[in-house]
């Protein structure tokens, strides 16, 4: 996305949306973020390394720069690019 100069970086993967304490009852599901609670969460080990977390690192290093991360599934890709569905990482 930085190569080319895109405002918005998109992973798309095969769940709806990013989550902390994922598989617990205290599961949450993220939708707009800051990039700050981002890399908080993931200094604490909230994302699986195989898993979630490489999206999460690379959404949230893209919206540090003032653009836009978005984490989403095939399914709800067109409303997350207009901010109302996935999780969207923010500055």
């Amino acid at each position: 996305a930085e190569l080319v100069r895109a405002d918005i970086f998109v992973s798309v993967t095969a769940v709806p949306n990013a989550y902390i304490n994922y598989g617990t009852p205290n599961q949450q599901m993220l939708g707009r973020i800051t990039a700050g609670q981002a890399r908080e969460w993931i200094k604490i080990g909230q994302f699986g390394a195989g898993s979630m977390m490489p999206k999460m690192i690379a959404a949230t290093m893209f919206a540090r720069k003032g653009k836009i991360g978005i984490i989403t599934d095939i399914r709800h890709l067109k409303m997350a690019l207009k901010g109302r569905a996935g999780t969207i990482v923010m500055r």
